[in-house]
């Protein structure tokens, strides 16, 4: 049973927050550990890291691959930076999610094709969601943490959380889903989702490196292990970070203990955004009937970026029935041809 919430309640993470509170723009995830300088280089053994980079004006988005771009449809389309280089959208090609009539807080558009699109590994998207206790990596851009925030009960102090500090930074952090099967809903968006809670290492299931959304980070990528069970399995993309929720009430421009993420759950999406972004030859769809499905499966596609799973090498270890059909056909045509040629030649 999906629960439903009113974004009333929470805080957006992006530019037009619009809700009760202060309005937040969703930047770098605030990390607990450390000095909370640190976890900007990719964690060890991280593929996609380069996938992950900013839209100008400070929120985050995640680059699925073949001119492909995922953020929150709060943040919208606009210039973008990947590895410092700026990409321009295709206005035309903007594509959303769920029911029409109100979509998720989630968009999908093509970069223009005025230059070569980055060349990197196709993002994989997760299946299934996330289980409760479930162990997540957490990326987004924008501010840094600041001062550590205490109040005083019973005549001593106690650690509630952090503010936000100046400057940006691309930063990762962890943490476990503790709320699923959420309905987040705001104007005309509702979206499936599932939630992390900012915890201190005194609250039971803390992560070596806790993190929470803070301004800038809408849009922002949230990870898991294809296998919960293996932690050597493939990681995959489980959601896109769109909100945040101080259950507790606390002042603005904070992250304290308790505070909750609320994440895009892409595996209620996922057949709607592989049609819409993945080539033919990588959209887990067998298109042309063969039994094949897909690159390096299906001897038709030379390459996941194929947009045709009849067109691939023409040679090779297996060669497709349609193709040995098309061959025999010209053939056919070529010896009637010639037949004919023959028949209609003068005769001396």
């Amino acid at each position: 049973m999906r629960r439903r919430f009113l974004l009333a309640r929470l805080r957006a993470l992006g530019a037009v927050a619009l809700i009760a509170l202060a309005p937040a723009v969703a930047g770098a995830v605030v990390v607990d550990s450390g000095d909370g300088s640190g976890n900007i280089d990719p964690p060890p053994g991280f593929p996609y890291w380069s996938h992950v980079d900013q839209r100008l004006g400070g929120t985050t988005i995640i680059y699925l691959g073949n001119g492909w771009v995922l953020t929150a449809r709060h943040v919208g389309m606009g210039s973008l930076l990947f590895g410092g280089e700026r990409y321009e959208p295709d206005p035309k090609t903007a594509v959303r999610f769920g029911d029409p009539d109100r979509p998720a807080d989630l968009i999908a558009f093509r970069l223009a094709a005025s230059k070569p699109w980055p060349s990197v590994a196709l993002m994989p998207i997760a299946d299934t969601p996330p289980e409760r206790g479930e162990e997540v990596l957490m990326i987004g851009n924008g501010r840094n943490r600041g001062e550590r925030l205490r109040t005083r009960r019973a005549g001593e102090e106690t650690a509630i959380g952090w503010s936000w500090g100046p400057g940006s930074k691309m930063r990762w952090g962890t943490n476990r889903v503790d709320l699923i099967d959420q309905v987040v809903e705001h104007a005309d968006t509702a979206t499936q989702a599932f939630a992390t809670r900012f915890e201190s290492i005194f609250m039971g299931q803390v992560t070596d490196h806790e993190a929470q959304a803070a301004t800038g980070d809408s849009g922002g990528a949230v990870f898991k292990r294809r296998d919960p069970a293996d932690p050597e399995s493939e990681w995959v993309l489980a959601g896109v970070m769109f909100t945040v929720h101080h259950p507790f009430g606390g002042p603005e421009e904070t992250s304290l203990y308790g505070d909750f993420t609320y994440v895009a759950d892409l595996s209620a999406y996922r057949e709607e955004l592989l049609a819409a972004v993945r080539p033919i030859c990588a959209n887990e769809i067998d298109d042309d009937g063969d039994g094949r499905v897909d690159h390096p499966d299906d001897p038709d596609c030379a390459s996941p970026f194929g947009d045709d799973e009849g067109d691939g090498p023409e040679l090779g270890p297996t060669i497709s029935l349609r193709r040995v059909q098309l061959v025999s056909i010209a053939a056919v045509t070529l010896l009637a041809l010639a037949v004919l040629a023959r028949a209609l030649a003068p005769r001396r």
